[in-house]
């Protein structure tokens, strides 16, 4: 039997996420860091008031 190994994000503020698959765990590590760039992309585009508040907060 052939495991399957699946990472998702999501975004915390509205149902938006993104998800891929890979055949081994190794394989999940850019496929991760690859989507966590593509969320945060869609928080700077898509919530770009809500970023901008989180930022100020936090920097």
């Amino acid at each position: 039997m052939t495991r399957i190994y699946k990472v998702e994000v999501h975004c915390p503020i509205c149902d938006w996420y993104a998800g891929d698959w890979a055949p081994s765990q190794l394989g999940l590590i850019p496929i991760e860091e690859a989507l966590e760039e593509l969320a945060a992309e869609h928080i700077k585009t898509v919530h770009p008031l809500d970023f901008e508040k989180k930022g100020q907060t936090n920097g």
